[in-house]
């Protein structure tokens, strides 16, 4: 962090409490092809605005989803900002209800589309915490068992065994 001023530093150390490494990333494939964008979004949107002491960062956060959401049209970073929310202990439900109220302003298309999007990360976010499943036998991958009656009639002996 050498060489950077005060907002840079600022920005970056918000942009990583609401976004962790993945909003670092997005910045960083920014920067390839357009670095002063990202170096503006770092020290304004993060260094100077996000960090204002006014707004908590999770009220902040609760104000750019709504606003992304009612664009309509900025669904990659409606979903860093819901992935941005839930890292600041904003609940789904809140996310909800947040959304549904967009529809009032926004229109029900927007809406429904922000809703997707929300349901797209806590899907993602669900499938990261689960535990990896064992690899499934060729029975089970073929679909191939008795039916249920025959099977439990075998158990108990009264039944013919295919």
């Amino acid at each position: 962090m050498a060489g950077m001023d005060m907002r840079t530093r600022r920005g970056l150390a918000t942009l990583r409490q609401i976004h962790g490494r993945a909003g670092i990333e997005v910045l960083d494939t920014l920067a390839r092809t357009a670095p002063e964008l990202s170096r503006f979004v770092i020290a304004f949107a993060f260094g100077d605005i996000y960090a204002r002491p006014q707004l908590s960062l999770r009220d902040r956060q609760l104000a750019t989803v709504a606003s992304v959401a009612t664009l309509g049209h900025a669904l990659p970073q409606l979903k860093s900002h819901i992935n941005g929310a839930l890292n600041l202990g904003i609940t789904k439900t809140e996310i909800i209800e947040l959304l549904m109220q967009m529809a009032v302003y926004a229109g029900f298309p927007a809406a429904i589309n922000a809703i997707g999007v929300a349901a797209d990360v806590f899907a993602e976010r669900h499938a990261a915490k689960e535990p990896k499943r064992a690899a499934r036998s060729p029975q089970q991958t073929t679909g191939r068992r008795r039916p249920r009656a025959q099977k439990h009639s075998a158990l108990r002996g009264r039944g013919k065994s295919p």
